[in-house]
């Protein structure tokens, strides 16, 4: 078979259903579709690949992505309605997945074995079927939907013990909408996590790398966020961004709360830094806590700050000095 069409209707292929045949050779490297269902990944999938599959996506074929380890990170349409059996399998580059409001229809064992899965948000609860089996490392699950319904074997085999849901329930926190805890803590399922939270005040990082490091050395929740009650519990920043060529924009610098001092040379040589917020319980700025911040063209410094160190803004943007 050399050739195959489908129209959008199709929302459905089970795993391997084309194996074999000449038509998936002929694909061009890359994700390839039939119809509105994404089937593969032909060719050789590179180093840390994030894959957005089309607005019009409904469905995920069947062992489409099984064991692609250089896949980092999906991202799924609001109108996804399918993923088959096996479909991201032995993804071992994966550490976040969410599952939109539409996708009720999750294969058996659709993420099995991501043994570097770190967090799950459900704005839906999909049919279960071992779904998560083998995902040991999962750390936060969070569930946006108001009312719960149950879920059976999503996260193992109760059956197995190398496989028991009994792991993630004992060591990863649910995460849920608090007017909502109460329908958690006693829906079947749900109310097997030994720690369930509210759904904490995330921040919303509009630099990436900025996101990278900050979740990287004051996540403790492991949810791969964080939250503001993690940045007030931070008293320093070290050195974690200086001479980091990067990072162009931190505003949300001023949910660390708990700062009263920036250290010495806490942002040098940070030359793509175009705005930062400072909190305003910083009193001191230590020396050359933003020397050669070339690209910083404004500044405003807390009404409490009392003390600034040798250099802490030379050379800077023309405009910086200017108003600092």
């Amino acid at each position: 078979m050399e050739s195959i069409t489908a129209s959008d209707n199709l929302t459905s292929i089970g795993g391997d259903a084309f194996l074999n045949v000449p038509w998936y050779d002929h694909q061009n490297d890359g994700v390839f579709y039939l119809g509105s269902v994404v089937c593969g990944y032909h060719g050789e999938m590179p180093e840390v690949t994030t894959l957005k599959l089309k607005d019009t996506t409904r469905g995920v074929a069947g062992c489409a992505f099984s064991d692609q380890h250089n896949l980092v990170e999906i991202i799924f349409p609001d109108c996804i309605e399918n993923v088959g059996d096996e479909a991201f399998k032995n993804c071992a580059g994966l550490t976040k997945v969410v599952i939109p409001h539409q996708l009720e229809n999750m294969g058996c064992e659709a993420f099995a074995y991501c043994t570097n899965l770190r967090r799950i948000d459900f704005y839906t609860t999909p049919s279960s079927c071992y779904n998560f089996i083998g995902c040991r490392g999962i750390k936060a699950v969070y569930a946006y939907m108001e009312m719960p319904t149950e879920i059976w074997d999503m996260f193992g085999n109760d059956d197995d013990p190398e496989y028991s849901q009994d792991h993630v329930f004992n060591n990863a926190t649910l995460y849920v909408p608090s007017a909502y805890r109460a329908a958690y803590e006693n829906t079947d399922g749900w109310k097997r996590f030994v720690n369930i939270q509210n759904i904490p005040n995330n921040i919303c990082f509009s630099d990436e790398n900025v996101k990278a490091i900050c979740v990287a050395i004051w996540d403790t929740n492991e949810d791969l966020e964080l939250s503001e009650e993690e940045a007030t519990a931070v008293t320093s920043l070290g050195s974690a961004f200086s001479n980091n060529d990067e990072i162009s924009s931190f505003k949300e610098l001023e949910f660390f709360t708990g700062l009263t001092s920036l250290d010495e040379y806490a942002f040098h040589y940070c030359t793509q830094l175009r705005e930062i917020t400072i909190p305003q319980n910083v009193k001191t700025i230590g020396a050359g806590a933003f020397g050669s911040c070339h690209s910083l063209v404004s500044l405003e410094l807390p009404e409490g700050i009392t003390s600034v160190g040798n250099e802490s803004f030379t050379p800077c943007g023309d405009k910086c000095l200017k108003e600092c």
